[in-house]
């Protein structure tokens, strides 16, 4: 039986669950976008993802054995992934095992053909809410609870650290009821849009003001950012637009475990001339070129 994942993370399939975690991190590190610029880094970066959410979760992963690359049509991940461009894996299994019990495909109307979920019945009634939630830029940094009102009933939702704009949060059995089934909560994240802060990747950047004495002869100064105060050393000559970077200041990436950066855009106050006195800006006008 062809295991198609197992060969993406490069580990056997009588692994530990330990070392699938630590040849993940590994790969992860190797392949993340922000540090490997090779093409098809990005591509493998992703494959690596997929496969360990599968791997890396104990039930998945005994569900996973049973089939092997029968879940993706007897294609192997990498050829099921390119031929399917939006591939989400999570949703791949939800639908094909949601069945439960010592049949894998559960209830459903199973014919043998998982490429594009054919052997599935049609009819089945969806029952899942998708709702769109708003949150501020420092709950998706740190992370923490936003209350949300759906169907009369107000619901206190936990995110998670590091929460992307447009991932989903799936609430198990929050969805609409009917007979003996309940459908899921589907949450579609989105960050509120803050002056302060552009977010690129991982990383967020923020436009700081210093003096034009600071600019020219360096000096500490202290920052507001989403993390806390922190004290900023400015270089003497530094350039206007010249960014400055608070290591680990952005978002916690929770698929590879690497932390973006938070960088500090200078923007230099000019001084007005007529706060100078003649003397001063008549040696400024012999000394400066």
């Amino acid at each position: 039986m062809k295991k198609s994942l197992y060969e993406i993370l490069g580990v056997s399939q009588d692994a530990k669950q330990e070392d699938i975690k630590k040849t993940y991190r590994k790969l992860a590190r190797q392949y993340h976008p922000d540090i490997n610029k090779n093409a098809g880094a990005e591509e493998k970066f992703k494959e690596i993802n997929s496969a360990y959410e599968v791997l890396g979760d104990e039930k998945r992963r005994a569900q996973y054995d049973q089939v092997g690359d029968a879940v993706f049509g007897n294609q192997n991940f990498h050829d099921y992934s390119k031929a399917n461009s939006h591939v989400d894996i999570n949703s791949i299994f939800e639908q094909i095992f949601k069945g439960g019990g010592g049949n894998p495909f559960g209830t459903n109307n199973f014919n043998g053909n998982f490429g594009g979920f054919h052997g599935f019945s049609s009819g089945m009634e969806d029952l899942d809410i998708e709702v769109k939630l708003q949150i501020p830029i420092k709950t998706a940094i740190v992370g923490g609870t936003e209350k949300i009102r759906i169907q009369n009933e107000e619901r206190e939702i936990n995110i998670p650290r590091g929460i992307k704009d447009g991932e989903k949060l799936r609430l198990k059995g929050k969805g609409r009821s009917s007979r003996n089934s309940r459908g899921d909560l589907i949450l579609v994240i989105s960050i509120a849009e803050n002056r302060e802060y552009e977010i690129s990747g991982d990383d967020l950047i923020k436009n700081i003001d210093i003096s034009f004495k600071i600019a020219l002869f360096g000096g500490r100064i202290q920052i507001d950012t989403i993390l806390g105060n922190k004290d900023i050393n400015i270089p003497a000559g530094i350039k206007n637009g010249q960014k400055l970077r608070i290591k680990e200041g952005g978002f916690y990436n929770r698929k590879s475990g690497v932390i973006g950066n938070l960088y500090l855009r200078v923007n230099i106050l000019m001084p007005k001339i007529e706060d100078f006195s003649n003397d001063l800006v008549e040696k400024l006008k012999k000394e400066l070129k």
